[in-house]
This record gives C-alpha cells, sequence and structure tokens, in this order.
C-alpha cells in the first residue's frame, strides 16, 4: 500500500518522495530523519552482540532513520496547537480511519498512527506509533489532551514487551498525578 502511494505522490507532484516529505513535512519541524537508499540500516543488539546491518530496496517502505530527537520532535508537533503542521493536517493523522471496522476489536488507525479512544474519563484519547528493526524496539504514546507523551526505547529484539509496558507505565504515573486517582492500564480481553 505504501508504495503505491509512493508512486502516486511522485506522479501527482513530480517530485520525489523522500525529497518531498524531507522538505515539505520534516524540515518545517527541525526533524533530520529520512530515506536513505545509499546507506544500510541501523543494526540492533541480541545476546550483546550488534547484528549485522541489512540493506533494504525500498526503503521508504520500511520506514525511517532517525535519532530519539527526531521521534521527540515528530511527537511534539502531534501535540502543539499551533506550529509547522496546521490544525487540519494534525487531525488528518489523528483520526481513526477504521471505525466501522469490527474486526479490529476497537484498535483505531489513522494516517500513521495508532488511536485507541479514552480509556478513563478524563484521559482523552491516546495516540500511538512504533519504531522496531531486527534488535530494537521503540514505542511513542501521546496524549494530546494533556498535551503529555513518553519514548521508550530498547536496543533488543526481545524488548518489544517491556518497552510498552513501560511507556503504559509512564503513562498511568502521568494520569494517576494529573486526574488525582489510581489509573492502571490492564491487558484487554478480545471480545467473545
Amino acid at each position: 500500500g505504501l508504495a503505491l502511494v509512493r508512486d502516486i505522490v511522485e506522479h501527482a507532484t513530480g517530485t520525489d518522495y523522500g525529497r518531498l516529505l524531507r522538505d515539505v513535512v520534516f524540515a518545517p519541524l527541525g526533524v533530520k530523519a529520512g530515506f536513505h537508499p545509499d546507506t544500510l540500516f541501523p543494526s540492533g543488539h541480541e545476546d550483546k552482540k550488534a547484528l549485522p546491518r541489512h540493506y533494504t530496496r525500498d526503503p521508504e517502505i520500511v520506514g525511517l532513520e532517525g535519532s530519539a530527537e527526531d521521534l521527540a520532535r515528530l511527537g511534539a508537533a502531534l501535540l502543539r496547537d499551533r506550529g509547522a503542521w496546521s490544525q487540519a493536517s494534525i487531525s488528518s493523522l489523528t483520526e481513526a480511519q477504521n471505525g466501522n471496522v469490527p474486526l479490529d476489536f476497537g484498535n483505531g488507525v489513522s494516517l500513521g498512527l495508532y488511536v485507541r479512544s479514552e480509556r478513563e474519563p478524563g484521559m482523552g484519547p491516546t495516540l500511538r506509533f512504533g519504531t522496531e528493526g531486527e534488535g530494537f524496539r521503540g514505542e511513542v504514546r501521546l496524549l494530546p489532551t494533556h498535551r503529555f507523551g513518553v519514548i521508550v526505547l530498547g536496543n533488543s529484539a526481545d524488548a518489544r514487551g517491556e518497552v510498552n509496558r513501560l511507556a503504559e507505565d509512564v503513562l498511568a504515573a502521568f494520569l494517576t498525578q494529573r486526574l488525582g486517582r489510581d489509573i492502571k492500564f490492564a491487558r484487554e480481553d478480545l471480545p467473545p
């Protein structure tokens, strides 16, 4: 699907997809992330040893190369009232596109983000996106209602569960303090 979008965008604009994203989307935010077709993707770690690097032919489809600072800038852009991205753009990015799909079990997906509706009164929605590769995991969780977010990174292939748990624990601690009552995120069972 992303390969198709890339081709349509390039055809419609006459501009290289990577350049367009860099100049129009990321540069106004000060984000240095980008697609680097002539470089190897960063390696992660397993058993305290660096994994070999992998080359991909279509890096735009695999994802961005960036830093923790880039993730923070992207997250902050989604929490701002005004900035480089318009409110209309942010609304489009954060609006769930699959609200009427029963088999998605309420796991909303917008244009590039997971959107979970309010789980606790006063919490507001949660925006989520992840970063991963062979040997590393990361999670960004944002609470737009409270203009608060957390980024957790781990350099292990087995870190997904721990990274997710830590991100939810930080959000729960923040909401407990902010809302004045004990907030815990329990694992949700799938409906029958």
